[in-house]
């Protein structure tokens, strides 16, 4: 005679079984739950970890270092009788040169061409002057003109 296979149904618990939460939480693992915790102790955390201090820096100093160029420049343009030739001039220069970055004081500018380097170290003391007042909190020495 033929035994029928029939599973079983265990209707004991298991005793090796966790028991549940008290709040209903369910963990998958024995650690400890995560505290909450404020949101600027996150913070620091989170902008080391994906670079966004340097990025910000950095947009920091291109956008002061456009401001000189305008600043600079605009000076000139009251002084020039053709006014077209310095607005023209001056997008010129926003167009092809950038600030990318600052070490031991130097604030490093690329330029496209040779032509625009020529012309940036005629007011290199003047945009040195405007960068220096509004980074106030950056101890900035020079400029360093670097054709690309």
């Amino acid at each position: 005679m033929a035994k029928s296979k029939r599973k079983r149904t265990n209707s004991r618990p298991d005793p090796f079984a966790r028991a549940p939460h008290p709040l209903g939480f369910q963990f998958l693992s024995d650690e400890r739950p995560i505290r909450a915790v404020s949101f600027q102790a996150i913070l620091p955390s989170v902008v080391a970890k994906y670079g966004l201090g340097r990025k910000m820096a950095n947009q920091r100093l291109q956008e002061a270092w456009q401001n000189a160029l305008r600043n600079v420049f605009c000076q000139e343009d009251a002084l020039l009788t053709d006014q077209l030739d310095g607005n023209a001039k001056l997008e010129l220069f926003l167009e092809n040169t950038r600030a990318t970055t600052l070490r031991a004081g130097a604030l490093r500018i690329e330029i496209a061409s040779n032509l625009l380097y020529q012309e940036l170290l005629f007011v290199k003391s003047q945009l040195l002057a405007q960068l220096q007042s509004q980074l106030h909190d950056v101890a900035l020495k020079s400029l360093k003109f670097v054709v690309r």
